[in-house]
This record gives structure tokens, sequence and C-alpha cells, in this order.
């Protein structure tokens, strides 16, 4: 990695909040995936640190079945589709 350092800037959110918004193939690169959960934390510095969280097993199996059940869905539609066409 050539560079670590990312400057983000603090931008208002649609309720006038306070929103920072990570995104760039450089949290690919980092080993970041869509789908991965992070706990974000306040340091006693006032620093924010990101860490990933990983699934407990129940939540991996949870998202398995729903992967499957869109799978699912999706190839009853196409099977229902082409006996349309």
């Amino acid at each position: 990695m050539e560079n670590n350092i990312r400057t983000l800037t603090v931008c208002p959110s649609v309720r006038d909040h306070s929103k920072i918004t990570l995104t760039g193939a450089w949290l690919e690169e980092w080993g970041y995936t869509v789908g991965d959960r992070i706990a974000v934390t306040k340091t006693d510095s006032g620093d924010i640190l990101i860490k990933r969280v990983p699934l407990s097993a129940e939540e991996c199996l949870m998202e398995k079945k729903k992967k499957l059940e869109m799978q699912l869905q999706s190839t009853m539609m196409e099977l229902d589709f082409s006996k349309t066409a």
C-alpha cells in the first residue's frame, strides 16, 4: 500500500446531522468488501477507530439462507418468464 492515509470531509446529511462516507477501490485494497460489518468507536484521544466485526455462526447461516432464497426466487422468476416467452 502506497498511501495509508485518506482525507475525508464531514458533511451534512439529509437531516442536518454530521456524516462521513467511505467509498473507493482503496476499501477493497485494504480488505473490506460489500456486506462487511464494522464497529466504529471514538478513542480517548478523539480519533475514530473502525474495526471489522465478524459474524456469529448463526448470522453466517442466516446470510447464507438469505442468499439461497434470493437465488431460488431469481431462478423461479426466470423459469416462469421462459414459460411465457
